[in-house]
């Protein structure tokens, strides 16, 4: 059961680091898409 907890954590963790990865992507092609208005 150790074994399958560490692999739901790694997975927790890596969901987690491309949930940010994507939420900064999406704000800089915002903060690119505002000055483009400018």
């Amino acid at each position: 059961t150790s074994y399958a907890t560490t692999n739901l954590k790694n997975l927790q963790l890596l969901i987690l680091q491309l949930y940010l990865l994507l939420n900064l992507l999406t704000l800089k092609f915002e903060a690119a898409s505002n000055q483009n208005y400018l």
